[in-house]
C-alpha cells in the first residue's frame, strides 16, 4: 500500500497551564482547630488527674454503725465491703480478732449463699468487731500523762 500524504499538519500538543493556588482553603485552620482542641483537652485531663485525692485507707470504717446498718438491712454484699474496709484501716487488732471476724464473716456468707440459705444473724460478728475497737481505746481513767 502506498503511504498516503495529506496535507493536514497535526498541531503540536501543548499541556495545560498549571494553575498554582495561592489559598490552602480551610484545612490549615482545621487543623489547628482540631490541635488546639486536643491540648485543651490533655491540659484538662492532667489536671483533673493531679487533682484526684488518693482514697486513705485510714479514712475507711471508724466506727461501727455502717457495718451495724448493714447487718440490720441483712446487705450481705455491703456488708463483706466494710468488714474489708474495717481489717484494713483497724492495724492495731490483734491477728487473732482479725481471723475471728472473717470467720463470722465466712458463716454469714455460707447462710447467705448456700444451696439451703438460712437466716443468718450479725450479733456474733458486732460483738467481735465492737470487743476490738474497745481494746484498741486506750483507758483515759488515769488522765492524759501522767504526773510526774
Amino acid at each position: 500500500m502506498p503511504a498516503q500524504h495529506s496535507n493536514t499538519t497535526i498541531a503540536p500538543v501543548v499541556p495545560p497551564a498549571a494553575v498554582e493556588s495561592t489559598s490552602a482553603g480551610f484545612w490549615p485552620y482545621l487543623t489547628a482547630l482540631f490541635a488546639i482542641l486536643w491540648l485543651a483537652t490533655l491540659t484538662l485531663w492532667f489536671r483533673a488527674h493531679k487533682q484526684q485525692p488518693v482514697k486513705n485507707k485510714s479514712a475507711a470504717v471508724k466506727n461501727t454503725s455502717e457495718i451495724d446498718n448493714a447487718v440490720k438491712s441483712k446487705d450481705v454484699v455491703r456488708l463483706q465491703y466494710l468488714i474489708n474496709q474495717w481489717i484494713s484501716a483497724n492495724h492495731q487488732a490483734s491477728a487473732e480478732q482479725k481471723q475471728d471476724i472473717l470467720a463470722a464473716m465466712e458463716e454469714i456468707n455460707q447462710a447467705q449463699f448456700n444451696h439451703h440459705k438460712s437466716e443468718w444473724n450479725g450479733k456474733k460478728l458486732l460483738k467481735l468487731i465492737k470487743s476490738a475497737e474497745q481494746e484498741r481505746q486506750p483507758s483515759n481513767k488515769q488522765g492524759a500523762l501522767a504526773k510526774l
